[in-house]
């Protein structure tokens, strides 16, 4: 019952290439709202999404040797998680230019599956995802 929105800007600023940006709106379809992350949390989210997020980069890149910057661009802070969007699978978190890694690797996407986050989503919010799956 989630629609998810994703903006994609580029700017070019004069160097070898231009920054692309991204911004991520989702909304519920059943009532038209915009989910905000404390639609779906509780106050101590942040450490466990991080926790989360660096174990997945880490299945791509063990030891860390091309997402170098992946320690400060993972910290628990709201800035570094503000691109996601809900998927039936999981969460997934779009990260920027430089934020993990050189410009070479893109804008990194990391999905953190349902079952990994049980224990930080509030409850109302995990209902409503069992009503989804049964719909």
């Amino acid at each position: 019952p989630y629609i998810n929105v994703k903006f994609e800007t580029y700017s070019y600023t004069g160097g070898a290439h231009g920054i692309t940006s991204f911004t991520t709106l989702v909304f519920d379809a059943r009532n038209g709202k915009i989910v905000t992350a404390n639609d779906m949390f509780g106050s101590e989210y942040l450490e466990t999404i991080s926790q989360l997020s660096l174990l997945e980069i880490k299945k791509i890149d063990p030891d860390l040797k091309t997402y170098v910057f992946a320690d400060s661009g993972l910290k628990p802070m709201l800035d570094n998680f503000s691109t996601w969007e809900i998927l039936p699978e999981g969460l997934r978190f779009t990260f920027g230019h430089y934020q993990i890694g050189p410009y070479t690797v893109g804008s990194p996407e990391v999905t953190i599956v349902w079952e990994s986050l049980s224990s930080i989503l509030k409850s109302e919010f995990i209902q409503s995802l069992k009503i989804a799956q049964e719909n």
